[in-house]
């Protein structure tokens, strides 16, 4: 029913969008996340009024990030280096129109469209010769999750102007700000930009205990004690009563 409207919206109102290059819309803006959440998919429809190529970039909230490099030494594996990155994306997706090759590099890199243009920004001590290592670690764990896409997903065309697409989150989403980028590119040139949030937050009581233990730390810290306590006193209840 959303995406029926949406596109309602977008026929109704011609004249409006015949004024701006670009225009589009998602079939929701918030994704409510609780302990059934599996994952979900949300619906981008959109118009274009110039000629040129659409490139979508879905970006997640920022996060910091310690990775460790096990090492052997006698015979044991231990943490040896670490390095912190601050400000990674915590989900990265990139849709396109056409082909990547097509698109011209200076325009991706300048936009950090494609993971080899993603800034990973570090602090401390630093391992240069083997930031690549640190770097792929992040990735793979991104991808074994799927909060990252390894290659760009298709946006489809509709005619001349109306171009759509579907984007998939997996159920690690983490909770925050998102930003669906949209971009018109026609050969080296950027025609359009468009920025629309999405906002994914917990809900019911997963909720609940989530704020409770952020707003008030030493009391659920006590409360947990206290709870692993009282479990095992039970436990060994049940065990000497049988």
């Amino acid at each position: 029913m959303k995406i029926i409207l949406l596109l309602t919206i977008f026929l109704y109102n011609v004249s409006a969008l015949q004024a701006k290059p670009l225009m589009s819309g998602l079939s929701q803006n918030d994704i409510k996340i609780d302990a059934r959440f599996s994952g979900t998919t949300l619906f981008l429809f959109g118009v274009r009024n110039l000629a040129g190529e659409i490139v979508v970039v879905i970006r997640g909230p920022k996060q910091d990030y310690i990775v460790r490099k096990k090492e052997n030494v006698l015979g044991m594996w231990l943490n040896r280096k670490q390095m912190k990155f601050k400000n990674i994306d915590g989900f990265y997706a990139v849709y396109s129109s056409v082909d990547v090759s097509e698109i011209e590099d200076l325009i991706l890199s300048n936009l950090n469209i494609g993971l080899e243009n993603i800034i990973f920004n570090y602090e401390g001590k630093a391992y240069i010769e083997e930031i690549d290592y640190f770097k792929k670690a992040i990735l793979a764990n991104k991808f074994n999750k799927k909060l990252y896409m390894e290659g760009f997903e298709n946006i489809d065309f509709m005619g001349d102007a109306l171009f759509k697409t579907q984007m998939s989150f997996s159920k690690h989403i983490p909770e925050g700000e998102y930003n669906a980028e949209i971009y018109l590119i026609d050969g080296k040139n950027l025609v359009g930009v468009q920025s629309i949030p999405i906002s994914v937050s917990k809900t019911g009581f997963e909720a609940e205990i989530y704020n409770f233990a952020h707003q008030n730390k030493i009391l659920y810290g006590i409360l947990c004690v206290l709870s692993a306590i009282l479990a095992g006193w039970f436990a060994n209840m049940i065990f000497w009563k049988v």
